[in-house]
């Protein structure tokens, strides 16, 4: 699709139909798409508030569970009743382990930008391990 076609859209189909399905975390890479849809994103309040009701109401969480295993879990606010779906915990090996089938025990989860870091409770040669 190119440029002049991406224009030539009625701007009802592109807000109402396209773009208000977009999460709101990818609009800002959108908005140097055209001119329009940057005055869209940035200053058109109509377009913040039909994206807000349409978008997609959904993400995922990391739950630390008492046995110090993560859990990942979908949050659906989409539907009437909101939700939490619960997936199957996730299973990590120990990279510097003692014995060949240690499970990493998570004792801290840090995130920041889609990074993750776990830390183990157990003090190693090393110090605190890391995953």
């Amino acid at each position: 699709m190119t440029m002049e076609m991406l224009r030539d859209l009625p701007r009802d189909l592109v807000e109402d139909e396209i773009v208000t399905r977009v999460p709101a975390t990818h609009l800002k890479g959108l908005g140097s798409t055209c001119k329009l849809w940057n005055r869209m994103f940035n200053g058109d309040r109509r377009f913040a508030g039909k994206h807000t009701d349409r978008a997609a109401k959904q993400f995922m969480v990391l739950l630390l569970r008492r046995a110090l295993r993560i859990c990942p879990a979908i949050v659906d606010l989409d539907g009437k009743v909101p939700s939490l779906e619960a997936k199957t915990e996730v299973s990590l090996v120990d990279p510097h382990p003692q014995c060949p089938a240690a499970q990493f025990d998570v004792a801290r989860v840090f995130h920041c930008d889609g990074l993750l870091l776990c830390t183990s409770a157990l003090d190693s040669w090393f110090g605190t391990h890391l995953l």
